[in-house]
């Protein structure tokens, strides 16, 4: 498991913390962080994978649904989402790097 730190870039800020669970390469749970240190799901057995199609698009798929996540990578390698009016979702990560399935399963928890 990996823990997340996403902060708010918006008048509201504030920082969420957050679990992920790899499960293999391309499958992941998440979990939130709540008050009482309880892990409470958000996305559970979800399967990512790039779209063929549009290469700055992501597709997720959970058992019950599929949906699409837009991104854009900046000239510093910065990784911003999108939402679905094209405007920069105000979060960003105060602990992001990419990972392999095999580097993820190596980080102790």
């Amino acid at each position: 498991m990996r823990n997340i730190k996403l902060e708010r870039t918006d008048d509201v800020g504030g920082i969420q913390d957050f679990v992920i669970e790899y499960i293999d390469e391309s499958h992941f749970n998440a979990y939130l962080r709540d008050e009482q240190n309880f892990l409470v799901p958000v996305i559970l057995d979800a399967q990512i994978e790039m779209d063929r199609n549009v290469p700055d698009e992501l597709i997720v798929r959970t058992e019950s649904e599929q949906f699409r996540v837009h991104f854009f990578i900046d000239k510093k390698g910065e990784v911003t989402q999108l939402d679905y009016e094209a405007s920069p979702i105000p979060y960003v990560s105060s602990n992001l790097r990419f990972l392999t399935f095999n580097s993820a399963s190596n980080q102790k928890s």
